[in-house]
């Protein structure tokens, strides 16, 4: 077993385990009560579970995933994002543990449809049980990459037109707030640096 083999489902269950046995990893993977297993299947899972102990190292995404027969285009751009789809990420993205099938539905879109074409809830079944934690890390991975850049380029195009406003500007107290949020806007930009 390894990451590839966990789907969403199991890793939320996985996730949402707090100083865990591991008879409830077990538990969580094959959604069956561990307590019964006999002694040398604990040692089997014990062996099968060890990849656990390494982190998922995200890599680049497909450029679609077929899941049980149906083709996903994911979300890769952030220049393609709805806003209805930017408003239900801001909600899921405050849990991302226990809404991890809701974030996939909003990175992970059917071919030949748009955000909301389909019901997001059953959406996110779906996803939850076909999609494995692997593909989704990737594309998650890759798209908060590409919100960071995004938020990056915003911050340095406003910092520039503030400069050119500036110089323009001779009112003294317009000058004045001109500079803090330049400074503001510095400050952010080193904080999320240091993150």
């Amino acid at each position: 077993m390894n990451w590839n083999d966990l789907n969403l489902n199991m890793f939320t269950r996985l996730a949402l385990i707090k100083d865990g046995t591991m008879l409830d990893l077990i538990t969580a993977i094959t959604g069956e009560d561990a307590g019964n297993l006999p002694l040398n299947e604990l040692e089997g899972w014990t062996n099968k579970l060890a990849f656990l102990d390494k982190p998922y190292k995200p890599s680049n995404p497909k450029k679609e995933y077929i899941l049980n027969g149906i083709t996903y285009i994911p979300v890769l751009n952030t220049k393609d994002i709805l806003v209805n789809q930017f408003i239900d990420f801001q909600e899921f993205i405050k849990e991302p543990d226990a809404h991890i099938a809701n974030l996939a539905a909003i990175f992970f879109i059917r071919k030949g449809c748009k955000y909301g074409d389909r019901d997001p809830i059953e959406e996110a079944k779906f996803l939850g049980e076909h999609l494995s934690i692997t593909d989704y890390k990737d594309v998650f991975n890759f798209f908060l990459k590409a919100w960071r850049q995004y938020i990056n380029n915003t911050q340095a195009s406003l910092i520039s037109n503030l400069r050119k406003t500036l110089k323009k500007t001779k009112d003294k107290t317009t000058r004045i707030k001109i500079l803090r949020t330049m400074i503001n806007l510095k400050q952010i930009h080193l904080l999320e640096s240091l993150i």
